[in-house]
């Protein structure tokens, strides 16, 4: 611990710092400092400065923080103990806090997931070491702190301080512990991720507890129906129907953004259109002041409306080009959506004439023969014994 004389000398430079900083003069004041860093705050109390430097202390544990009063006097000191950090009693509640950030996370909890299977795997396999087994979520946990730090934490605190090594590796043991009592309540979760080659010996190893087996010894008592499977032709209807609806869906949807994309082009025309109308009167109404000025003898009239006349020309050639453009564009488009849909049609819906003239009903389907039509014979040709000569036989 520092001696009084160096605590003043600290606590002068930290003023010097601060008041080249911008800050007002301190006197009447109290004083937090750090021991060590450079933090500096100023409080009107007594019980204010205690409480600000309780909070600094908690938010950084490995410093000393010292209250000096108005009357240059050494009022307070705090530090923080490693019991206290992130506001929890024991390593075993902040590795808890750690783990629960996990479960509540989408992107960590989805990483877990892969993690677990990979041990899943590696059980199904024979080459699960479980002394090793918790090593395998200690990147995760790293991320976890730091997310952790990122969404709960202040400016100044450091991921690797708040969560060292000692409270990720509690948290990876809690963790394993979960993914083992997963595995012997509910072995059947991991069935459905395992390889093919790893699933027999896994099913082997969880036999009595595997649902299918469950399922099966319940079906044997009567007690629960099992399902058909369906066959091999409805699952095919069944993808093609689903095909047939995405690929509708997509068509609407082509179809549409078409419909848009032609409203756009045609407001754009009927724009410019107007515009070049408006351009067309006032070129017009130049002509005639042009004529007008050409029936008198006045020259410098007659020169100003033809330049008038010249450049609203001009401008009017302009103004035609985007018009043109827009044209084009809107006859591609046209052509394009006509296109699709010569291609592609849409099924609408149906109208309320054709529901209540029952003309949406599907026709009957034509009844299937009892007996098939039985074809005629064709005509036996026989050998006779006797002479050896080819007969045909007629019944």
């Amino acid at each position: 611990m520092k001696t009084y004389r160096q605590l003043r000398t600290r606590l002068q430079r930290l003023r010097r710092r601060n008041k080249t900083a911008g800050l007002t003069d301190t006197v009447g004041t109290y004083e937090v400092f750090a021991q060590q860093s450079n933090i500096y705050q100023r409080c009107g109390s007594a019980q204010q400065a205690a409480a600000v430097a309780d909070e600094l202390a908690l938010l950084n544990p490995m410093e000393t923080f010292h209250v000096w009063s108005p009357d240059q006097q050494h009022a307070y000191e705090v530090k923080a103990m490693p019991e206290r950090r992130a506001g929890y009693d024991s390593d075993e509640s902040v590795a808890a806090e750690l783990v629960m950030h996990v479960d509540n996370t989408e992107q960590l909890y989805r990483q877990k997931q892969y993690i677990e299977e990979g041990l899943a795997n590696k059980m199904a396999a024979g080459r699960f070491d479980p002394a090793l087994a918790s090593k395998a979520y200690m990147g995760l946990l790293k991320a976890a702190a730091q997310s952790y730090i990122r969404e709960f934490g202040s400016p100044g605190d450091a991921w690797h301080q708040m969560f060292p090594m000692n409270i990720r590796k509690l948290a990876a043991k809690q963790l394993f512990e979960q993914f083992a009592d997963e595995v012997e309540i509910n072995p059947q979760d991991f069935a459905g991720r395992m390889p093919k080659k790893h699933l027999p010996e896994w099913e082997n190893r969880y036999r009595r507890s595997s649902t299918n087996n469950r399922a099966k010894r319940l079906h044997n008592k009567g007690s629960v129906s099992m399902p058909r499977k369906p066959s091999r032709r409805r699952r095919q209807r069944l993808a093609n129907r689903i095909e047939q609806a995405r690929s509708n869906r997509q068509n609407r949807d082509r179809n549409r953004q078409m419909d848009r994309r032609a409203e756009r082009v045609d407001s754009k025309e009927e724009r410019l259109n107007k515009r070049v109308a408006s351009l067309t009167k006032l070129l017009r109404r130049a002509e005639r002041e042009l004529r007008k000025a050409q029936q008198q003898p006045q020259q410098d009239d007659l020169q100003e409306s033809r330049q008038r006349i010249a450049e609203l020309r001009k401008r009017l050639e302009q103004e035609r080009r985007p018009v043109r453009r827009a044209a084009a564009r809107s006859r591609r488009v046209r052509s394009r959506l006509a296109r699709r849909s010569a291609e592609r049609p849409i099924r609408r819906k149906r109208s309320d004439e054709r529901v209540a003239s029952g003309q949406h009903r599907k026709p009957a389907r034509p009844q299937r023969r009892q007996a098939a039509v039985k074809k005629e014979a064709a005509p036996k040709v026989i050998r006779r014994k006797q002479d050896g000569k080819l007969y045909v036989r007629v019944d």
